[in-house]
């Protein structure tokens, strides 16, 4: 449901309708919309974080790693409808895990 209609337009009436449970079983899991947002989000950003490392953590020339790092970030962002949106969002969360192990990517820069 995030990545059609977004953080701010996605209920969870619609989150549950589409699972085929109810808000129970979804509040046993998640606390609230935003912390569910940012599990969707922390799982389409894995694979880039780690893809990211991978390049930053080469053996290579510096220009070269980063060269590498800008061809992942275009290619991920570029097939990633959600992230692209989450990029875009700003749902008041400063703290999160998602966020802190994008600020440890950019360490590097």
């Amino acid at each position: 449901q995030f990545r059609r209609f977004g953080y701010r337009r996605t209920t969870i009436d619609e989150i549950t309708g589409e699972a085929g449970t109810g808000k129970g079983s979804f509040y046993l899991h998640f606390r609230s919309k935003e912390e569910a947002y940012l599990a969707v989000v922390a799982a389409s950003l894995a694979p880039f974080l780690a893809r990211a490392a991978e390049a930053l953590g080469a053996d290579r020339p510096a220009p070269e790693r980063l060269r590498t790092l800008v061809e992942t970030t275009a290619d991920h962002y570029g097939h990633d409808e959600l992230l692209r949106q989450h990029a875009r969002v700003d749902i008041g969360t400063e703290q999160c895990e998602v966020f802190t192990q994008v600020k440890s990517v950019a360490q590097f820069f």
